[in-house]
């Protein structure tokens, strides 16, 4: 590994709007599960970051829908998101191409 690719930074940060969620109870729940989200997939993003030699800050904003009230949000609700938002991000890095 070159010396740029080990400076490869990636920083998260994780908001949930009081407007969307109003007690902050919930509003933790919502960020925990999100960090571990974040956690269990970030690989997928990694690799193609230290590849391109890349330094990015990231923002996860949390926009309930009227169907998932955040009291009894689940991680099997917030992954497949990650997920989606891992590869859309990876393909603006890698600009459409196949890895």
């Amino acid at each position: 590994m070159s010396d740029t690719q080990s400076r490869a930074i990636i920083r998260v940060g994780f908001s949930v709007p009081r407007r969307e969620v109003k007690k902050v109870v919930d509003r933790n729940r919502v960020k925990r599960l999100m960090r571990e989200a974040y956690r269990l997939n970030k690989y997928m993003i990694l690799e193609t970051v230290r590849e391109n030699s890349l330094n990015l800050d990231i923002l996860f904003i949390y926009r309930g829908t009227v169907e998932a009230k955040p009291r009894y949000l689940k991680m099997e609700n917030v992954q497949p998101d990650m997920i989606h938002c891992f590869s859309v991000l990876q393909k603006q890095i890698t600009g459409g191409k196949e890895q």
